[in-house]
């Protein structure tokens, strides 16, 4: 595994993107909730199977998934993944490192202290690489940056 931060978002965006792309092949969208019994494919918030745009069965386990799981999974379609996913993307470059190569510093290009004090161009005005923002993106694929360099 790369100790890459963008290495390491960059693989992990690219396998979400790779498994939402592959359920939508599967099982087309949108998923809805219905039951199983009558026919009704309506969005029924006491049923728990989920259907796709085909009507084929999606999740179904008797019993299983409950209600507040079926409504979880229906939410969270390939689409909506792919959308993350492309944000999370915009996030990456944005908050990308900037080589100040003369000084050593790997710095955020998008992040700079607030100060009113201190010159917009001054290189001490700069967020040090990894900036909280893509700390925190990295933390939400369970990446920590005490593992990357």
């Amino acid at each position: 595994m790369s100790t890459d931060l963008t290495e390491q978002l960059l693989a992990a965006i690219e396998h979400a993107e790779q498994t939402a792309r592959d359920a939508e092949a599967e099982a087309p969208t949108p998923w809805i909730r219905g039951s199983i019994y009558g026919g009704s494919r309506e969005d029924t918030p006491g049923e728990s199977q989920i259907y796709d745009a085909r009507h084929d069965v999606v999740v179904y386990d008797e019993g299983s998934p409950g209600a507040a799981v079926a409504a979880f999974i229906v939410g969270q379609q390939p689409g909506v993944t792919l959308r993350h996913c492309a944000a999370d993307r915009k996030i990456l470059t944005e908050h990308g490192q900037a080589d100040f190569g003369a000084y050593g510093d790997r710095l955020c290009r998008r992040c700079r202290y607030e100060n009113d004090e201190l010159e917009p161009d001054a290189l001490h005005h700069w967020v040090v690489w990894p900036c909280p923002t893509l700390t925190a993106l990295a933390e939400a694929y369970g990446i920590t940056t005490e593992e990357t360099t």
